[in-house]
């Protein structure tokens, strides 16, 4: 998928939450950073991931947020990180 398509995700994510309609949001932002990911513009992918982890926080998915921020995106929402 080319930048421009990513940005659209992330655009339509930024609406959907704007529309409280947080699971789309998150999942149009997931797909975003996974976009962008695979195009090493790790610039844009901050950008995105920034947008999901405030999205996941308006979910109450704080622990997703967190993890999203500090692990670059690489679990998905919902997904739990290795015990410890």
């Amino acid at each position: 998928m080319p930048t421009e398509g990513a940005t659209a995700l992330n655009n339509l994510g930024l609406l959907l939450r704007e529309l409280r309609r947080f699971e789309e949001a998150a999942d149009a932002q997931t797909r975003a950073a996974e976009a962008v990911r695979t195009l090493s513009d790790r610039h844009r992918e901050a950008n995105m991931l920034s947008c999901l982890s405030t999205t996941l926080t308006a979910l109450r998915h704080s622990d997703d947020a967190v993890d999203t921020k500090h692990s670059g995106g690489r679990r998905a929402p919902g997904e739990r990180r290795p015990a410890q």
